[in-house]
């Protein structure tokens, strides 16, 4: 909560270069396709990534400058990396 917490303090610039940045739907697991399909979330063209550690991810969605937490993702497999260390 606190890392999330930091992010409300940033400009934009500073938080992408933490590692976290926006994804396209379409390069997101088909699971995570398909949950975005069950809770109604399936509307949008991408999802943010806010990169907590190496692997530890919470998936939002941005509306202006508010984000809506949709899921934590402990494993990074939301959008499996091939990166080594992610």
């Amino acid at each position: 909560m606190e890392k999330l917490h930091r992010f409300e303090t940033m400009e934009e610039t500073e938080i992408r270069a933490q590692g976290s940045h926006p994804v396209e739907i379409s390069k997101l697991s088909k699971a995570a396709q398909t949950r975005l399909e069950t809770i109604q979330h399936d509307d949008i063209d991408e999802l943010m990534s806010f990169r907590l550690t190496g692997k530890q991810r919470v998936w939002c969605r941005m509306d202006n400058s508010v984000m809506l937490i949709l899921w934590w993702d402990p494993e990074h497999a939301v959008c499996p990396s091939m990166k080594k260390h992610t």
